[in-house]
């Protein structure tokens, strides 16, 4: 399942929802494709196709090695 839609850039989720990064939680998707990532917007995902860890800090994206 993909959670593509859920996506909210400058927002993290914590126990109240979805609201404004305060710092102190990070947040990790769980998708079926890589997303477009939008420069300056940081983010972390899973990819669950080809089983990477991907990061994008805003102006470079990198992946881990797949999972076996």
């Amino acid at each position: 399942m993909s959670v593509n839609n859920t996506f909210r850039a400058n927002t993290l989720a914590n126990t109240s929802g979805i609201t404004t990064i305060n710092g102190t939680e990070l947040t990790i998707e769980f998708l079926t494709a890589n997303p477009t990532n939008t420069s300056g917007i940081p983010r972390i995902w899973f990819n669950l196709t080809d089983f990477k860890l991907y990061t994008y800090d805003g102006t470079t994206q990198r992946a881990s090695a797949a999972q076996a």
